[in-house]
């Protein structure tokens, strides 16, 4: 196995202040484990009478705080493979690593808990409850995992994305754009180790989605979170640090 993917050191992963979340139980992992890995992740689906691959033997590291794009054209799998990655979704074979944990041996309650405390998601489609305001929708997810301090984050979550004025505001008061900052709060809520985003700004103009993104990278920077971000759009691949090309499944090429 890769031994950038695994360690024999261990070190226990510490749980978050009493201020911030509980409870809260640490678990070891190891120390030069990447934010999230996987390796040979392949995806297969049933189609009428013949098998299709959607992700093929795909092998990827991401190192903590950094920034991957991964990018191709529909139906290329890379929303596929930020499922996979997510464990929102299960392999046909290869592995998947969050924070030095197996994804694949893990049962759903398991992967809801890894997920809960580790993972935020931005989504394309925003995802906000609409019978809750800006403020809720941030601060309601915090307090059902127990997040002590609750409001006072998101509130200043939301001050932090321009909204602070917008707090008891309805979705179908927002715009798209404000919607998308809503959605950024909720998921820096928990401090999360890592961002999975998809096509975060596939629902909104150019310069409203270029506001979005420079909110989504400067949380990041400011959170020192890790983020894999999908998108068919070149220019904000260009953001990322790393870009990994996919095609009819294949990761076909890596850059810096």
């Amino acid at each position: 196995m890769d031994a950038n993917r695994v360690s024999p050191t261990f070190e226990p992963k510490p749980c978050p202040p009493a201020s911030r979340a509980v409870p809260c139980t640490p678990y070891p992992v190891p120390m030069t484990a990447p934010r999230v890995a996987c390796q040979g992740l392949t995806k297969t689906l049933r189609s009428g009478s013949h098998d299709l691959t959607v992700v093929k033997d795909v092998d990827l590291a991401v190192q903590p705080a950094e920034s991957l794009a991964i990018l191709g054209p529909s139906g290329s799998g890379k929303s596929t493979l930020l499922g996979l990655l997510a464990g929102l979704d299960r392999p046909t074979r290869g592995t998947v690593q969050v924070d030095g944990q197996e994804l694949t041996t893990m049962n759903e309650d398991e992967l809801a808990r890894l997920r809960r405390g580790t993972l935020g998601f931005v989504f394309q489609s925003f995802q906000l409850l609409t019978n809750l305001t800006a403020l809720e929708n941030v601060r309601v997810p915090l307090e059902l995992m127990g997040f002590q301090g609750a409001a006072a984050r998101a509130t200043e979550l939301l001050g932090q994305v321009g909204l602070a004025e917008r707090l008891t505001h309805y979705p179908s008061q927002l715009s798209g754009g404000e919607m998308q900052r809503v959605a950024l709060a909720r998921a820096f809520g928990p401090r999360p180790s890592l961002i999975l985003a998809d096509e975060p700004t596939g629902n909104l103009d150019a310069e409203t989605g270029e506001r979005v993104l420079d909110l989504l990278f400067d949380l990041r920077q400011d959170e020192g979170t890790s983020l894999v971000l999908v998108t068919h759009d070149a220019a904000l691949a260009q953001r990322a640090e790393r870009r990994l090309h996919m095609a009819a499944g294949e990761a076909v090429r890596l850059e810096q």
